[in-house]
């Protein structure tokens, strides 16, 4: 898709709090009803096949799509009891027989993310406690091997709450990134931080790694700048503006050329990544804006 058309579209009764795509091209969308629509690549509605949870609440957008499209993950917020949420429940599926292949009961903990590494051996989701006895325990990372499923590694992170974590495409590395407002390099087995850069001036909304491991692309809860940061010189390397309010979620293109980004004032932009490309486009900005001798500055 080059020119930004719509290529499909589908409708819903409930609102929509997830989309994930596999490297399939299998298409799953999650709705606060609880359903969960499985699309193939290239398949119309009449391909669609749905996976029901009743009696559950769906708030977080907690899901994932391991790389080859086998399995499905998902997190509910509990199921509302006076007023509160317990016994939130980790669910992964079988997409090609719809069957349950494992659930995990996790009690009154909360889960903001989940995600697949690279090579689909792992599931790791991003879990808080405000309540947890021990600060330390307010913020934990839970894993399991795939596809066995075993019963979950829980791994204490510490006070700060977590908001979303993802593996280096090599698998060596688990990123995550918070209310800290910094961005850590950890290790995939023990959570064992490795190292801790970039300072936001507010917490860590989102973020995305490219494709070749080399760079993360962040934005926060306060602003509309997208920042990119180089995982190996843990160096900012520079910072995207065009928005006009904070931003909610931030994406690379499959072959890393691109960047798409979208947030609260309704806009998605598509940004070049790429050095030339960058550059070609800040020279063009500057020719719309009439800018004399381009020459002079490298145009």
């Amino acid at each position: 898709m080059e020119d930004g058309r719509q290529l499909a579209a589908a409708t819903s009764d409930a609102g929509v709090f997830g989309l994930e795509f596999a490297g399939n091209g299998l298409r799953a969308v999650g709705t606060i009803d609880a359903r969960f629509v499985l699309r193939p690549a290239g398949g119309g509605p009449a391909a669609e096949r749905t996976i029901s949870v009743p009696d559950r609440v769906y708030r977080s957008g907690a899901m994932a799509l391991s790389p080859d499209g086998r399995w499905f993950a998902e997190a509910d917020a509990g199921r509302p009891l006076s007023g509160e949420f317990d016994d939130v429940r980790v669910r992964v599926w079988d997409t090609e027989t719809l069957t349950e292949r494992a659930v995990f009961e996790l009690g009154g903990v909360s889960i903001s993310d989940l995600s697949f590494s690279a090579d689909g051996t792992r599931l790791v989701a991003v879990s808080g406690d405000d309540h947890a006895a021990d600060p330390a325990d307010r913020a934990v990372l839970i894993t399991w091997r795939v596809p066995e499923f075993a019963e979950p590694h829980r791994i204490p992170l510490g006070p700060s709450t977590l908001i979303e974590a993802a593996f280096t495409p090599d698998g060596d590395t688990l990123i995550t990134a918070g209310d800290s407002g910094t961005i850590q390099l950890r290790d995939p087995d023990t959570g064992a931080l490795r190292a801790e850069f970039g300072a936001h001036p507010a917490s860590v909304r989102a973020f995305a790694v490219s494709p070749d491991g080399r760079t993360v692309a962040t934005v926060t809860t306060t602003d509309p700048i997208v920042r990119l940061w180089s995982i190996p010189d843990r160096a900012l390397v520079a910072q995207l503006r065009g928005h006009e309010g904070p931003l909610n979620d931030v994406e690379f293109s499959p072959d890393g050329t691109r960047l798409a980004t979208g947030g609260s004032d309704t806009d998605v932009a598509v940004w070049p990544v790429t050095p030339d490309e960058a550059a070609a486009q800040v020279c063009a900005n500057l020719a719309d804006a009439g800018v004399a001798d381009l020459a002079d500055l490298g145009c």
